[in-house]
């Protein structure tokens, strides 16, 4: 499990007390109380105290909110993943708020690319139909700020998982629908259950979201 933010930086939350501490310095960076902190998820200052602190049994759902007003996303990284995804977490550091819808942007249209050529090659593979599905009805969406930010991690990590699957291709290895499915679905899950999430929530700046087709020709960076 990891947190889209630059807190990799200096914290691995392998745990959730790893998890909690990165929740606290999130807070202190960006100068919210905990008070402040309360206010958004509708607790009190003494309860974020304790959940910073180690003193309540956390429950994954309050995890999550506390995580979101914090503008962090939780999401599960496959293992054999994570040293790649903390990579790109330290290569690319908090992006300003001009550049991360472009970004996010980009990152779709490459991993759809991807996504369609593999399910060309493949067109048996149930899988890659299914994610290619999925990252279409994503597109759709209005790509904005909060948007871009949310989706970061979940779609670098969906390329390096392409990237792995064209590489083992293309170097001869046969295909094995089962290895894919294990990497590919949860993967098609996220996607699924963010786009459902964010049709009805998406909001940003003055400048309002932007339709992910408007930036088609940058998809080729």
């Amino acid at each position: 499990m990891t947190m889209r933010d630059n807190m990799w930086k200096d914290i691995m939350p392998n745990s959730i007390n790893g998890l909690t501490q990165a929740l606290r310095t999130t807070r202190e960076s960006r100068g919210i109380s905990q008070a402040a902190l309360g206010d958004k998820v509708g607790a009190p200052q003494s309860y974020i105290s304790k959940v910073e602190n180690g003193g309540v049994d956390l429950q994954t759902s309050t995890l999550v909110e506390l995580a979101r007003a914090l503008e962090l996303e939780l999401i599960l990284v496959p293992r054999s993943l994570l040293p790649a995804v903390t990579a790109l977490q330290l290569e690319n550091p908090q992006s300003s708020g001009d550049g991360i819808r472009e970004q996010a942007i980009r990152n779709l249209g490459k991993a759809t690319r991807l996504a369609n050529e593999l399910r060309r090659r493949f067109p048996a593979s149930a899988d890659l139909q299914a994610l290619a599905a999925a990252l279409r009805d994503l597109k759709r969406v209005p790509m904005s700020n909060s948007v871009g930010r949310q989706m970061k991690v979940t779609l670098e990590g969906l390329y390096l998982v392409l990237r792995e699957i064209q590489r083992a291709a293309r170097s001869g290895s046969a295909f094995n629908d089962s290895s894919t499915t294990k990497k590919l679905s949860p993967f098609t899950r996220i996607l699924k259950s963010e786009r459902n999430a964010l049709v009805h929530n998406w909001h940003d700046g003055p400048e309002g979201p932007v339709p992910a087709y408007r930036l088609r020709n940058d998809d080729d960076g």
